[in-house]
């Protein structure tokens, strides 16, 4: 597997870039291309102007970059599954704030996200708290990666 990664701030000029890439080394019949794109509306513009220029766009896969890693990461021995789902964010958090919760160290107590959760008997806060900070990862994932 080859991987070329191209930068720039000129969709047109990333588009040329690639259709010089695949007309210069195009997939055998069989396999499958793969382009990294960072939401559904550039995947399906790409899809349209490469089918508009070469005349067909099939054997492609255009996944967002969390579902690529995961594509990788199946592989994983330890069975880990996808670490960075929303849901499974929700768990990870959960269980960091619950472990400082009660921790009377200021090195590794979270600060507001803690004394939100101090009064919190039924665990609704906290399960609020670590669904909305886990809703925000997973958009960061998509959006905001260069931050994470």
């Amino acid at each position: 597997m080859v991987a070329t990664v191209v930068t720039g701030c000129r969709l047109e000029d990333l588009f040329e870039a690639l259709l010089e890439q695949l007309e210069r080394s195009p997939a055998g019949p069989m396999a499958t291309e793969t382009i990294l794109v960072p939401g559904q509306g550039i995947a399906r513009w790409l899809e349209l102007r490469i089918a508009d220029r070469l005349g067909i766009a099939s054997g492609i896969d255009m996944p967002f970059l969390g579902a690529y890693l995961h594509r990788l990461s199946a592989g994983d021995v330890n069975g880990s599954g996808d670490l960075f789902s929303r849901e499974v964010l929700v768990l990870r958090l959960w269980r960091l704030i619950s472990e400082r919760l009660h921790s009377q160290d200021p090195k590794i107590a979270f600060g507001a996200a803690t004394d939100y959760c101090k009064r919190d008997e039924d665990g609704r806060k906290r399960l609020q708290l670590c669904t909305r900070l886990a809703a925000c990862f997973d958009d960061y994932q998509l959006y905001r990666d260069d931050l994470l």
